[in-house]
């Protein structure tokens, strides 16, 4: 019978007989004297039921001989290259030991194991320095091609040379990320990437952390992953590529609103779009006539449908001179009249600067506005009438 040993790494035996170890057989662990241990009929049966997530010829071939290797094939990322579980020794460089976790996945030749994990890295390349015991450098990887967060996890990058012309064999050719993104690039059009094509200015070398999370050509998955980055955002700064004409607080006087735009939108588009900007300024919607139109955004950066929107949500307490104001005009005012507090008056909801005028400014959207100046004044009956109207000069 047969019993778990505490093996756990390298060359530790993961089960073991119930047998004298005084005997020739080299699996035998002793024998078992305490009640309660529970006993597997074979090796193979331990290594199933106790050690499910070890390799199971790993398992099988390390409960029966601790000294024996298993000659599969297993992956070593830092080196980039498939290690051979073999007795180490100068005439075999392919041979590295045992792999240092027995939930290490091995394959049964050079082959298997560089398409199975080293996938970025050209076929020959791999197999050639697996068997040779040659490492290949950084510069031999072009990557996976695929989508990948970036070093503060705030946008998506791709897994790409950052310079040089993509070769025959290179992933990013199957993965395409610029077209299965669903993603704009560079204009109206999606880039389909092809032998001699420079690697786009997303790519941001190849990464040498084998546990980052790469998301194939889906950079909707990517970033959905940054979860505290609005994902038009992250779209935007993954791909550098046409801006969203959406709407965002001035991050130089928030009390007014910008659009995400190029400045000049007839050098930049071939069609005309939903936002044109001429000269840094909004024409087109006249609802928003007069907006800056702003390129640079940040990874902090709320994006808005609409102006009404933006200002609604960043200036609640006065829309309407956050949208005049983004505007470059003055809101006009209703005409009607509300009471200044600090003077203790009736004024009137307006900008005129005319002699004699009532007016003194917007009604902020807290006040409350009457229809009339004898209503207005009715709210403050301890003034006297005379004096309950404000005049800009008396």
């Amino acid at each position: 019978k047969w019993y778990v040993a505490s093996g756990g790494s390298g060359s530790d035996q993961p089960c073991k007989e119930d047998c004298e170890t005084s005997g020739s057989a080299p699996s035998c662990g002793g024998i078992v004297a305490k009640n309660g241990i529970r006993l597997y009929d074979s090796a193979s049966d331990c290594c199933k039921q106790a050690y499910s997530w070890v390799d199971s010829d790993l398992c099988e071939l390390q409960s029966e001989n601790a000294d024996q290797h298993t000659d599969l094939w297993y992956v070593d990322y830092g080196a980039n290259v498939c290690k051979l579980d073999c007795e180490v020794d100068s005439t075999n460089p392919e041979c590295d030991g045992y792999p240092e976790e027995q939930s290490t996945k091995m394959f049964t030749s050079a082959s298997a194991c560089c398409a199975a994990k080293l996938s970025w890295i050209t076929k020959e390349t791999c197999e050639t320095a697996s068997i040779t015991g040659v490492d290949p450098t950084d510069s031999d990887s072009p990557g996976t091609g695929a989508w990948r967060k970036n070093d503060s996890w705030s946008y998506c990058v791709l897994d790409c040379k950052e310079s040089g012309s993509i070769a025959a064999g290179d992933s990013i050719l199957d993965v395409q990320p610029l077209v299965s993104s669903g993603m704009k690039y560079y204009g109206t059009a999606a880039v389909d990437l092809a032998i001699g094509s420079s690697y786009p200015e997303p790519c941001d070398g190849v990464t040498s952390d084998s546990s980052a999370t790469q998301y194939q050509g889906s950079l909707t998955n990517c970033c959905k992953s940054i979860n505290w980055v609005q994902a038009e955002v992250c779209y935007y700064l993954s791909t550098l590529g046409t801006p969203t004409q959406k709407y965002f607080a001035d991050p130089s006087d928030r009390t007014k609103c910008v659009v995400h735009q190029s400045e000049d939108t007839a050098t930049d588009y071939t069609t005309t779009p939903a936002v044109v900007c001429v000269a840094g300024k909004v024409t087109s919607p006249t609802d928003s006539a007069g907006v800056e139109c702003v390129e640079d955004i940040g990874v902090s950066t709320k994006l808005y449908d609409s102006l009404d929107k933006c200002c609604k949500t960043n200036v609640s307490w006065d829309v309407d001179s956050c949208k005049y104001g983004s505007q470059g005009t003055d809101a006009p005012g209703s005409g009607d009249y509300y009471i200044d507090w600090s003077i203790e008056q009736c004024v009137q909801d307006c900008n005129t600067e005319a002699t004699g005028s009532q007016c003194n400014g917007i009604a902020k959207s807290w006040q409350t506005t009457f229809g009339s100046e004898e209503t207005c004044c009715k709210q403050i009956s301890w003034v006297n009438r005379r004096d309950c109207l404000y005049y800009q000069t008396r």
